[in-house]
């Protein structure tokens, strides 16, 4: 976890998010599967731990089941770095999930054709 905090760290500035930038912020949280919670929640995590905030920045998750999360959180309250950090790992893992279902897709179409 530490890698992919100090890895995506490396590569946000400390600055707000745009409009646009919120806005597609809020559609990739919406999109998340389980994992990619789990993961964005470790983040937030992450980084309260080296601010040595421990509200978590007003960030809670509910388990709900085995399978499903909900998390929740208000844009606004988070540092904007950490909003930054977060906002890369969606797009990180928006890509990873896009590769993976075309991967999907490219095998149903072979297996389909054998």
């Amino acid at each position: 976890m530490f890698t992919l905090y100090n890895n995506i760290l490396k590569k946000s500035k400390d600055k707000k998010l745009t409009i646009k930038e919120k806005t597609n912020f809020v559609k990739l949280v919406k999109q998340l599967d389980s994992e990619g919670k789990e993961l964005l929640y470790m983040l937030i995590k992450q980084h309260s731990v080296i601010c040595k905030d421990p509200t978590l920045f007003g960030c809670t998750i509910i388990e709900t089941s085995n399978i499903n999360e909900t998390l929740t959180f208000e844009l606004s309250n988070l540092p904007d770095i950490l909003s930054q950090i977060l906002y890369n790992f969606l797009i990180l893992h928006e890509k990873r999930s896009l590769t993976e279902s075309n991967r999907n897709i490219i095998k149903n179409e072979i297996m389909s054709s054998i």
